[in-house]
């Protein structure tokens, strides 16, 4: 009995392996008449190396057009502007020469401070003009009052000093500030290094002093301005 079920199984088996040769066979057949699979295999093979020739091209005239941009010239420009300086500057008396740099910089501040004087010429203070423009003219004018007192009616006049230039006098009896003239002035010639510097000076009229009322503190106000043309 077992002997039989052998014989089955090997004759079942042998007859599925032929059915499915046969049936492959017969589908080549169909789809592949006259002998023509072979053929049309060796042109499926030309067309497959054609396709890949097509693309590797491809790929070479993307890689030719990237390195033609990349290798292109590029360039860029530098800009820069400067702005127009005219400035002026009061520092403490200097023998040394003010700089361009000083003047215009604005960490550095002006001196303001009351200056003390007497009947003997007193250095008071610098000014110093710059600009950075060609053919322009800065100058510095200024304008003083009489020495006075808030506690008083008395007052005492001054003479005023720029360098070595004729004194100007401010009488005591001035009612208005008087004019003191140009401090300095200046032409630019569009460098950075236009600058120029004034020393001021002051004595008290010693005939006013010796009159003032003892006991008291006199004022007197010096005023600078600017003019750029």
């Amino acid at each position: 009995m077992e002997s039989l079920k052998k014989t089955e199984k090997i004759f079942s088996n042998s007859i599925d392996i032929s059915t499915k040769a046969e049936y492959i066979v017969t589908i080549k057949s169909y789809l592949h008449p006259n002998k023509r699979f072979g053929k049309e295999r060796k042109m499926k093979k030309v067309l497959s190396v054609l396709a890949v020739l097509a693309v590797a091209a491809g790929f070479a005239f993307a890689e030719g057009a990237d390195k033609s941009a990349e290798g292109a010239d590029k360039s860029f420009k530098l800009t820069t502007s400067v702005s127009p300086v005219n400035k002026f500057k009061v520092f403490a008396p200097k023998s040394d020469p003010v700089t361009y740099a000083q003047v215009v910089d604005a960490s550095v501040p002006d001196d303001l401070s009351s200056v003390p004087v007497s009947t003997s010429e007193t250095e008071l203070k610098t000014v110093a003009v710059a600009t950075n423009e060609k053919g322009r003219s800065v100058k510095v004018t200024a304008t003083g009052t009489p020495l006075a007192s808030g506690t008083v009616t008395t007052k005492m006049g001054y003479t005023f000093t720029v360098d070595s230039n004729p004194s100007v006098s401010v009488s005591k009896d001035a009612r208005d500030a008087v004019n003191l003239g140009t401090i300095v002035k200046l032409t630019g010639d569009g460098g950075q290094n236009n600058v120029k510097q004034a020393l001021l000076k002051a004595a008290v009229d010693s005939g006013d002093y010796t009159a003032a009322a003892a006991g008291n503190d006199y004022e007197a106000t010096v005023a600078l301005t600017l003019t750029v043309e």
